[in-house]
């Protein structure tokens, strides 16, 4: 067990003893033990940077759907906030709809933030074991000139410095016309990675690229390997896409992954009009998630552990300011010198200290063995609890890595480095 989750399991077994405090005066001998241990979830950045008309947007509609629900080869899902899966639900219904365009892309001058947490059930129970905070975007933010006090740029630049990884979105449809020797698709590619690579050279997140509408590319070649090394190869040709890819490959791996929002054949040209017929097929659209997690998770696990910890400690502080403030610094700094020893190190002889400081510090006599017990109990009852954890958020990061290596065993291409 982590020195995060000793203090915090020591901050809340705190507050089952203060319950006694708060009850000195009572002849009540009810033990008190209704504390409810919640593991500290992770909250992760991802930001995907494309140009106007990438398909972002789209893509994260077609994301969501595919993942709100466990699959037979994915035990995770992902559940958004009521009021950002509507507006997710509404771009699914214009995507799917053949009288309807596709959802049009964010306003200028708009950043829209969806938090989805990535649940997984343990005998039966649900639990969120991480969360994903996705940021979309206008696309003309990195193109168009700033519109005078917009502060829309300014936060773009903040969310990407700050992000966990970002994901750089590739419009198929533009690759199409480039290879077609169609000048527009060609400028479009020269100026996106231009753009793409200023903005994130320095920075040192994990970096993974998308193909978006991959249904207008797969058939390239005979076989969608085949395709995707042509296009790879294409891209390679940019001496800044061939730059950024050795520096990020220098540091971890890194992978064009394709992806489609639609699938083949739900879309036609007939006389240059595009029509919408049959079922949406995504493909690999769950992949940009599962090869960026279990980076970020090896990465900031330590960062992770700190700022965990550090809340742990300021949570105690809150829960102890019914008393004296120099009985908080005694409690935290108790606390805070016991990390590194697990929860089963959290013995017996530990749990009477805890509880004669806290008799110390309220002047609050008797009852010692009926409040040790109440501690101890629920010692244990959160230990179950955090191992339950861990073992989902384990098991759900395998399964991740189980899935880009699928991808990578039908699409060797699809790793550029590392």
């Amino acid at each position: 067990m982590t020195t995060v989750m000793l203090v915090a399991v020591a901050a809340i077994l705190l507050t089952v003893v203060l319950g006694f405090v708060q009850k000195r005066k009572s002849n009540d001998t009810a033990t008190d033990t209704g504390s409810i241990y919640v593991p500290v979830v992770p909250t992760f950045k991802i930001v995907a940077l494309g140009m106007r008309g990438s398909g972002k947007t789209v893509y994260l509609a077609s994301m969501y759907d595919e993942m709100m629900v466990a699959a037979d080869d994915r035990s995770f899902y992902l559940q958004a906030e009521y009021s950002d899966a509507k507006i997710l639900s509404q771009w699914k219904s214009e995507i799917v709809d053949p009288n309807r365009g596709f959802p049009p892309g964010t306003v200028a001058t708009q950043l829209r933030k969806f938090t989805f947490g990535v649940r997984a059930r343990n005998r039966g129970t649900p639990h969120t074991i991480m969360n994903l905070e996705y940021v979309d975007y206008a696309g003309g933010l990195l193109t168009d000139p700033d519109d005078p006090g917009s502060t829309a740029p300014a936060e773009l630049h903040e969310y990407v410095s700050k992000a966990h990884a970002l994901i750089i979105v590739i419009d198929g449809a533009r690759l199409a016309q480039h290879i077609a020797g169609d000048d527009e698709g060609t400028v479009y590619l020269q100026e996106a990675l231009r753009l793409l690579v200023t903005l994130v050279q320095d920075l040192p997140q994990p970096i993974n690229f998308i193909i978006t509408k991959w249904d207008l590319l797969q058939d390239l070649e005979d076989t969608p390997e085949a395709s995707l090394r042509t296009v790879r190869g294409m891209l390679e040709e940019d001496p800044k896409f061939r730059a950024l890819v050795r520096l990020q490959g220098s540091r971890r791996i890194v992978r064009l992954v394709p992806v489609s929002a639609v699938g083949a054949g739900f879309l036609d040209v007939e006389n240059g009009e595009v029509r919408k017929h049959g079922a949406m097929r995504p493909v690999n659209v769950d992949v940009p998630i599962a090869a960026v997690i279990p980076d970020i998770l090896e990465r900031v696990r330590k960062d992770i552990e700190g700022l965990e910890r550090q809340q742990a400690v300021e949570k105690l502080r809150r829960d102890l300011r019914i008393g004296p403030s120099g009985a908080v610094r005694e409690l935290s700094m108790f606390l805070v010198e016991k990390a590194g020893m697990g929860v089963k190190a959290l013995s017996l002889p530990a749990v009477e200290a805890i509880v004669d400081s806290v008799n110390n510090a309220y002047d609050v006599p008797g009852k010692r063995a009926e409040r040790v017990k109440a501690v101890q109990d629920a010692a244990n009852r959160m230990e179950r609890e955090s191992v339950h954890v861990q073992e989902l958020r384990d098991y759900v990061i395998q399964e991740m890595r189980s899935r880009v290596r699928e991808l990578e065993r039908e699409l060797p291409s699809a790793r550029l480095e590392g």
